[in-house]
């Protein structure tokens, strides 16, 4: 089960942040005169290697909103 857990955080959870992380780069580097805003579902925030993790390690500033207050 270990190797099947392994497994799955490396090509299911791992890689797929990974993926998403770059799509959100790729969006804010191309349009520098744009202002975005991401949701994703609570899988991208989960344990280590989230899409914040990602975006942080490539030098972003990712702020979190809490729920109620304004944008």
């Amino acid at each position: 089960t270990q190797e099947i857990d392994s497994y799955f955080r490396q090509e299911l959870i791992y890689k797929r942040n990974e993926r998403m992380g770059k799509r959100v780069m790729a969006l804010l580097r191309e349009n520098t005169d744009k202002s975005f805003f991401f949701a994703f579902g609570a899988g991208h925030f989960l344990g280590n290697n989230t899409v914040i993790d990602v975006l942080r390690q490539a030098g972003f500033e990712v702020e979190h909103t809490p729920p109620g207050q304004p944008i």
